[in-house]
This record gives C-alpha cells, structure tokens and sequence, in this order.
C-alpha cells in the first residue's frame, strides 16, 4: 500500500487513470491511498477503485465512478477548509 500523490497543479479536466497525473507515474489502484493536494481546481475523469480517497487541499470534482475498496479504516478524508468533492 501507498499514497498516490496527484501532480497536477493547473486547472482543468484530467484523466485519473493516466500515469503522468501521479508522482513517479504510477496510479492509484484498490490498495493505495489517492491524495489529491495541489492547491487546483480540477475535473479528474474517469472509473478507478483505491483504498482512500484523502484531499488536502484544491478544490475537485470527480466525473465517473469510484468505488472505495475497504482497504482503509478511512474511505474518504478531506482535511482543509476550502476543499469541495463534487462526485457524480
């Protein structure tokens, strides 16, 4: 297990299963935390399943489907005043 760190700090619409939107390229999957902090507004696309989904800090919304596998005692953690999770 792992924390995936997004790296994307310009706004916009990413892909949440490309490598390169994640430190040293790897993404996220059903064991690793996905912890998106780069202070940006985001719309992260896409159908992936991790353990935890932590913000810390930007503002996102999530487009597609994400399911929580119950690796973490945690499924979803948001820890800074001006985050906002729109998730449809």
């Amino acid at each position: 297990m792992a924390t995936r760190q997004w790296i994307i700090n310009a706004g916009g619409t990413f892909d949440f299963n490309n490598p390169a939107n994640w430190t040293l390229g790897v993404v996220p999957d059903a064991i690793d935390i996905a912890q998106l902090n780069t202070g940006a507004v985001d719309m992260i696309t896409g159908n992936a399943t991790v353990a935890e989904l932590l913000v810390t800090q930007g503002v996102y919304a999530l487009a597609g489907t994400y399911t929580i596998s119950g690796a973490q005692p945690t499924e979803l953690s948001v820890t800074a005043g001006s985050v906002a999770v729109a998730i449809s």
